[in-house]
């Protein structure tokens, strides 16, 4: 987290607002900033929600023709209904290059790195896919992958692929620069950490990334390069989406993953359904689901094969009127299987594979960064990281991470779908928590601290303590080692008639005592604010989006002007 000054702060509403018309001039385009009247229009129900298609990103790829890649990358971007029966390799190509219009050749020598030649066969099936996720699903079965090369696509071998950079430079002054400061360290720190973690040349993959005068020089595979620009967008619309939308659109988590297909295949999940097709094979239950759900399903075969599972094997499920989700994953439980929507479809693999397909996702958080000179990531990160999935996060050993990014007032979380439903429904929480005037807990009850201030009288002529003075009291008297500058978090400072206290209720309790000894009492604003229940319940999770997270009881009571 960049130190340099708070985001949060009133003399830096002014640049943050300024930053939007950055954004402008960086690219964004006139629908997502200006309405007809020169005014950012806010969103609304019956306002289109912002996508990542509106917002525009700068970038030139470095060392090819370009005109001759993008005709081909953009070929994969078609659907076709595709269909391959025991089809050879040379086949396959043979099909993909007359759709796509795209010479497709064989790279022998990797193909032979994977035991594979151009008459191994294939099988699959894919209704009104993309080129790019079917060949994925589809030649990943074997170990292989589409590289896109000038002019023509390439089948080879997944680790040839995954050698293959392409250098990309990106425009993006706005996401480094900040008043009087550039922090391209952050960003880069944030890329790596959730796009493709292992291929960077930090943790011994092939990807480099370098900062210069507002951009990104960087060097990766086709496929990551994609999931980068995708953060990117994300960052720049999670800037525009705080400060131009209004209400809970400004907390609205931004999905760069999330397309139309994957929001219909997530809807079909979230209804109730019957599987009740009793003792069948697997192959069987494939296809009655699908059905029954009316979602496209596939198949990891190479995952299902690593516990023992093939097309023969029985799958017994009696699931009445319960969620498609929890239904599947019922079934699927007890021979170590999970389903994850990953592309276009929905896929059944083992749970070991299920828990590394992640997604990336932002959420602003502003108004839960607390209420010091800098906004607080850190008990907010330690709050989810401690209470959702534990074990998935990366500190745990987990493939799970998750970063601040200042500029955005927004963490950018990379995990699997479950984790993030969970994260998402506790940031919805906190924030109703918060709408609702309560003060918001972070990092469990032990760290929650509320602000009082207490104001200092007329002393009619008496002699009287300075406010600094008493300061020294009540940080001598009440819990010395809690207090900021001896080892603790609590706040105090005297400022002209008045001392401010940022403390656990309890401290809060203990020093309003202290103070009244001496005719100084809590501001009335300040007397009725709610503190949460201890703790969180012992199941997290569940359809409900409010409550069951924190509890609201009275607040412990401090002494206050007599009347």
């Amino acid at each position: 987290m960049n130190s340099r000054g708070s985001v949060l702060r009133p003399r830096r509403r002014a640049w943050l607002s300024a930053l939007i018309f950055v954004t402008l001039a960086a690219g964004v385009p006139e629908k997502l900033l200006t309405s007809g009247e020169g005014d950012l229009p806010p969103q609304t129900p019956a306002r289109r929600a912002w996508t990542l298609d509106d917002v525009p990103l700068r970038f030139w790829r470095l060392g090819v023709d370009v005109d001759a890649y993008e005709r081909v990358d953009k070929a994969l971007d078609q659907s076709a209904d595709l269909s391959f029966e025991s089809d050879s390799l040379s086949l396959v190509a043979e099909k993909v290059g007359a759709i796509c219009k795209v010479p497709v050749t064989l790279d022998r020598s990797g193909l032979a790195d994977v035991g594979a030649t151009p008459a191994t066969r294939l099988n699959g099936r894919y209704q009104r896919a993309s080129l790019r996720s079917a060949l994925r699903h589809l030649l990943g079965q074997h170990e292989l992958a589409v590289v896109v090369k000038e002019g023509r696509l390439s089948i080879t071998s997944r680790v040839t692929a995954e050698s293959t950079l392409i250098n990309t430079m990106y425009d993006v002054p706005d996401l480094i620069y900040g008043p009087g400061y550039e922090d391209e360290d952050s960003l880069i720190d944030l890329i790596t950490t959730t796009v493709a973690a292992a291929d960077w040349e930090y943790a011994g993959g092939a990807g480099s990334i370098k900062a210069f005068h507002g951009r990104l020089i960087i060097s990766t595979t086709e496929d990551n390069q994609r999931d980068v620009r995708a953060v990117l967008k994300a960052l720049r619309l999670a800037l525009v989406q705080q400060f131009a939308a209004t209400g809970a659109a400004r907390f609205a988590p931004v999905k760069p993953d999330m397309t139309s297909t994957r929001l219909a295949i997530k809807d079909r999940l979230s209804q109730r359904v019957d599987l009740s097709f009793g003792d069948v094979s697997f192959a069987e239950f494939v296809e009655l689901a699908a059905q029954t759900l009316r979602v496209p399903i596939q198949v990891d075969f190479k995952a299902l094969k690593d516990v023992g599972i093939d097309g023969e094997t029985r799958i017994v499920s009696r699931i009445v009127g319960a969620r498609a989700k929890v239904a599947l994953e019922e079934a699927l439980d007890a021979h170590q299987l999970a389903c994850v929507v990953e592309d276009e479809w929905l896929l059944i693999t083992n749970k070991t594979v299920a828990e590394t397909c992640l997604v990336t996702r932002l959420y602003p958080v502003a108004e839960l960064l607390g209420d010091g000179p800098e906004p607080d990531f850190a008990r907010l990160i330690e709050t989810i990281t401690t209470t959702v999935a534990p074990s998935s996060w990366e500190d745990a050993g987990g493939p799970g991470s998750i970063k601040e990014y200042e500029k955005s007032l927004c963490l950018v979380v990379s995990n699997t779908e479950d984790v993030h439903e969970q994260v998402e429904s506790l940031l919805a929480t906190l924030q109703s928590s918060h709408a609702a005037g309560g003060a918001m807990p972070l990092a469990g009850l032990g760290d929650f601290r509320a602000m009082r201030t207490y104001k200092m009288p007329d002393w009619d002529g008496r002699p009287r303590p300075s406010a600094s003075e008493l300061v020294r009291v009540v940080t001598d008297l009440v819990e010395p080692t809690s207090w900021e500058g001896k080892g603790g978090m609590g706040y105090v400072q005297a400022l002209t008639g008045t001392i401010v206290i940022h403390h656990r209720p309890e401290i809060q309790a203990a020093a309003a005592e202290v103070l009244a000894k001496f005719g100084v009492y809590a501001e009335p604003d300040f007397n009725q604010r709610p503190w949460p229940w201890e703790g969180f319940g012992e199941e997290f999770g569940g359809e409900s989006r409010g409550g069951g997270f924190f509890e609201v009881t009275p607040t412990v009571d401090v002494p206050t002007q007599p009347r």
